[in-house]
C-alpha cells in the first residue's frame, strides 16, 4: 500500500475560512446574544459538523484499491475496471457542481463540465487534479505529488494485469 496526502490549496482555504466564519460563527453569536432559546440557527453548526465528515484527508492506494480517507472511515474505489489515470490540472476547470460540496474541507460529490462530462470528486488542490478513467464513470482526487501517484498506479495496473501481484 502507498499513501499520498491531499493538501489545501489557497482557493480551499479560503472557502474553509469564510464558510466557517458564517456557519459557525452565526450560532455562537446568537449563543452568547440568546443562550440557548433560539436552537434555529444551531441548524448551520449541523451543516458546519456534517462537511467535516466528508473531508479528504489522503489516499492509499493498494494493487485494486484506492482507498479516499475520510475524518472517521475511508471511501472505497474499486481500480479492477480503471482504463487510465493521467494529471491535467486543467481538465476540471469550468466544471459546474450537480450535486455536493464546493469547498467546506474539500472539493467533494458530483460535478460537470464539457472535458470529463459527468464526474465524481474527491479533491482538496485543483493544480494536483488526477483524472481516473473507468468504463461507466470518470473520478478527480488530488494527491500530492500526483505524477508519482500516477506512475504508481500504472504500475500497480501493470502488475496486476500481468498476474505479478
Amino acid at each position: 500500500m502507498v499513501h499520498y496526502k491531499a493538501s489545501w490549496d489557497t482557493r480551499l482555504t479560503l472557502i474553509t475560512i469564510m464558510t466557517t466564519i458564517v456557519l459557525v460563527g452565526i450560532p455562537a453569536w446568537y449563543y452568547l446574544q440568546e443562550g440557548i432559546e433560539n436552537i434555529k440557527v444551531f441548524g448551520l453548526f449541523i451543516i458546519w459538523i456534517a462537511a467535516l465528515l466528508f473531508i479528504v484527508r489522503g489516499y492509499t492506494i493498494d494493487p485494486n484499491i484506492l482507498y479516499i480517507q475520510r475524518l472517521l472511515w475511508n471511501t472505497k474505489i474499486d481500480l479492477s475496471n480503471l482504463k487510465s489515470v493521467e494529471f491535467n490540472p486543467e481538465a476540471i476547470k469550468s466544471s459546474i457542481r450537480t450535486f455536493g460540496n464546493g469547498g467546506l474541507f474539500s472539493f467533494s460529490g458530483y460535478f460537470k463540465n464539457q472535458e470529463l462530462g459527468s464526474y465524481r470528486h474527491f479533491s482538496t488542490n485543483h493544480k494536483n487534479a488526477v483524472i481516473l478513467h473507468f468504463d461507466k464513470k470518470t473520478i478527480v482526487i488530488s494527491p500530492d505529488d500526483p505524477k508519482i501517484f500516477v506512475s504508481t498506479l500504472n504500475q500497480f495496473k501493470n502488475m496486476t494485469a500481468y498476474g505479478n501481484y
